[in-house]
């Protein structure tokens, strides 16, 4: 996948659909782990959709506690999180054409950009890896041009299938945040020596999703074994043999997507159960809302006295006000029937209600406090960027390096007091070579550039910014 074909990422859905509709759509998928630093323990989740779909208005639940508030939600990115792919490609029991298009599919894909690592491997008669995962872009094609010129072997049986296991182990050594293995094959490859329950247990258990690109023959579809595996473990399968050669390059370029789409989510694990069912979801571009399978996670460290205390309370706030009422509700009962025999000796003078102030519903102006990341001037890094919070009280906000999360929300990194702005709104990222992007997190509202509205979208100097009705100008610092 190279770098210029990933200005069209927003259109996976669209051209997947038309082309080769995975067979889990209409779905989100999830997992997530318990992770711990500076004796502070989080969940950690990563939320995608089946096909690239956008999601918004996201929910997080915790053994039917009820939303979980103040989470943390990041756009997943090639450029800033670690993907691993694993491609395998059919090399016997093919005629030419098939091999052709393979190798065509396999040459635009196979291609690592960012933080990505790939590797890939032929399967005729033997599983033979020829880039093993990491490898150097020229590496890779190098391995490309060497096996493209092999000799066809159209009756020799393939073991593509029962190479799975073999490339799964391989990625689950990686540690990536997202990790597939893409088969390209015919559309029937042979079962020979293959336990379909195994390598869904397997993929499942090392969270490898299994996505499969079929080059039938005659225009046959995939077989049923191809779409159980790819629907059991979170990928898919797709018939790609009639597309024409332009679109098929195009849809080798989107198909990553399907991995390396929506969030990580993190959260303070402090004050849950121990043994956790996390519950998550999330409205998905015309689908609706949709839910992910509960996720089942184990807490590594035990909460303190006091954050048991506040567990306690959050867990039975209703009991403990309604014993609370009830016994002021004693102490009342008892005062009454005491003064019920003296009323008659004095007068009662009526109460009269409190004047209440007229509240200005003038709009809001929005102010901007800069969180997290704050140190002494002494010691402050020099900003690498500038926000300016326009409006009558104008304020510049630092850039430093690393993430920033802009919203209304009180663990905002950069917050803006406006009903217009969500409470998790925009993440401001800087890659490592000093650029500053912008990513919506899913906002009704949305992100504007300039006039118009961007899903994600790099920073240049002077660019105006609007989140709501807030405005904000982005001015590099001159190097």
């Amino acid at each position: 996948m190279r770098p210029t074909t990933l200005i069209g990422l927003a259109l996976t859905s669209v051209l997947a659909m038309a082309w080769a509709a995975p067979v889990n759509a209409a779905s989100i998928y999830a997992s997530c782990d318990s992770e711990v630093a500076s004796d502070v323990e989080r969940f950690v989740c990563q939320i995608r959709s089946g096909d690239g779909k956008k999601m918004n208005d996201l929910s997080v639940e915790v053994n039917d506690r009820g939303p979980v508030d103040g989470f943390k939600a990041i756009p997943y990115s090639w450029v800033t999180n670690q993907s691993a792919f694993y491609f395998i490609v059919q090399t016997s029991s093919v005629n030419s054409a098939q091999l052709a298009s393979m190798f065509d599919f396999l040459n635009r894909i196979v291609y690592p950009a960012g933080k990505q690592k790939m590797g890939f491997a032929t399967a005729g008669a033997s599983f033979d890896e020829q880039a093993p995962l990491g490898s150097s872009r020229l590496r890779i094609d190098n391995s490309i041009r060497a096996v493209r010129s092999m000799a066809l072997k159209p009756n020799e049986p393939s073991v593509v299938l029962a190479s799975i296991e073999k490339a799964i182990d391989k990625l689950s050594s990686e540690k990536a945040e997202r990790r597939a293995v893409v088969v390209i094959s015919d559309s029937d490859p042979s079962t020979t020596g293959v336990s379909e329950s195994k390598i869904v247990d397997l993929a499942r258990d090392r969270e490898v999703a299994l996505y499969f690109v079929s080059f039938g023959r005659n225009k046959q579809e995939p077989s049923s074994v191809l779409k159980k595996l790819g629907r059991d473990t979170a990928g898919g399968a797709h018939d790609v043999a009639d597309l024409p050669r332009q679109e098929l390059l195009e849809f080798a370029s989107e198909l990553s997507t399907h991995l390396e789409n929506g969030l990580v989510l993190s959260f303070d694990a402090r004050g849950l159960p121990q043994a956790s069912e996390i519950k998550l979801s999330a409205n998905l571009e015309g689908v609706g809302r949709v839910s992910a399978d509960p996720i089942a996670v184990e807490r590594q460290t035990e909460d303190t006295w006091l954050d048991s205390s506040r567990s306690f309370v959050a867990d039975n706030l209703f009991m403990l006000l309604a014993a609370l009422g009830l016994g002021v509700g004693g102490v009342l009962v008892l005062r009454l029937r005491g003064a019920k025999n003296r009323s008659a000796r004095f007068d009662v003078e009526e109460d009269t209600p409190d004047e209440v102030a007229d509240i200005d519903d003038d709009e809001y102006t929005a102010e901007a406090t800069s969180f997290g990341n704050t140190v002494s001037a002494a010691d402050a890094e020099e900003p690498r960027a500038w926000l300016e919070i326009l409006g009558d009280h104008r304020e510049r906000v630092p850039l430093h390096s690393g993430n920033f999360q802009v919203g209304r929300g009180k663990d905002s990194d950069i917050r803006l007091e406006n009903s217009s702005v969500h409470r998790q709104h925009a993440m401001i990222q800087m890659d490592a070579d000093g650029r500053f992007s912008i990513h919506d997190l899913g906002t009704k509202n949305g992100v504007f550039v300039n006039g118009n509205r961007y899903s994600q979208r790099t920073l240049a100097n002077g660019d105006l910014i609007e989140l709501g009705e807030v405005k904000l100008r982005f001015a590099e610092v001159p190097a």
